[in-house]
């Protein structure tokens, strides 16, 4: 998220530069391209950057919320694998009692690639495909026991979050009757452009990052070390910090 973050940034910088190029007044007068071999013109070159500056960037935050939205489903993934490592007893729950695995094969198989089965298989029974926002980590957290409260500000932009990006991978961004109906808050009728100006991508990138910490808190909790302060515009409080800080006392190492 941190190299989303910076690349969202660039890009920004990067366009508002060649924007207030004085070369591209010289390269316009002459007719030449900016780049020998590009087929993109000084004058077609500087309307596109225009463009995108008045609208505020939105295919750039359209992929990147699809990015981190996707790395977001990795990092939820990857801990349960972890943990059910870290807990041996988290396999004892009823999630995963129910999975049926074909011992030879699942025998054969390295630890890592059982955690990867066991845990695809728990998502697959759970029909998490079905579900949206922090419900679909927390059914799978809950059966490792690293469930618990959401913020609610927290959990309505995760919803809105996954409406989006499924809107941009699957429709080309443009609004369906299921996002409309999904998000009634949201400004965009049927047929519409979902376009996230900046304001709205980074309120969604802020609620994603607080649930990170929401759960490393959880995890924190588990292990006996200190919460992680966290305090972002608009969520503020919501990592749900679930032990006092104590002054003086330190992080134990991992």
């Amino acid at each position: 998220m941190e190299d989303s973050e910076r690349l969202t940034r660039l890009t920004y910088q990067g366009i508002h530069g060649v924007v207030a190029l004085v070369e591209i007044g010289e390269v316009l007068a002459e007719g030449r391209e900016v780049n020998p071999g590009s087929s993109i013109s000084g004058e077609e070159l500087q309307r596109l950057s225009s463009t995108e500056i008045t609208s505020d960037f939105p295919l750039l935050h359209a992929h990147a919320i699809m990015g981190e939205w996707g790395a977001l489903e990795c990092l939820i993934e990857d801990l349960v694998e972890a943990w059910v490592r870290f807990k041996p007893e988290a396999l004892e729950s009823p999630a995963f009692s129910r999975v049926k695995v074909p011992l030879a094969g699942f025998l054969s198989m390295s630890e890592g690639d059982r955690m990867r089965f066991l845990v695809s298989e728990v998502q697959r029974d759970l029909k998490l495909d079905l579900k949206s926002g922090a419900t679909k980590f927390e059914r799978i957290l809950d059966a490792i026991g690293l469930d618990g409260p959401v913020d609610p500000r927290v959990r309505e932009a995760l919803y809105e979050v996954q409406n989006i990006r499924n809107v941009w991978a699957h429709r080309a961004g443009i609004a369906d009757r299921r996002l409309v109906e999904a998000c009634p808050n949201l400004p965009f009728a049927e047929g519409e452009k979902v376009n996230i100006g900046r304001e709205r991508y980074t309120h969604y990138r802020n609620s994603m990052l607080a649930y990170v910490v929401t759960v490393l808190n959880r995890c924190h909790e588990v292990r006996g070390f200190i919460p992680v302060p966290f305090d972002l515009p608009e969520f503020e409080g919501a990592a749900g910090a679930v032990n006092p800080v104590i002054p003086g006392q330190e992080m134990p190492e991992a």
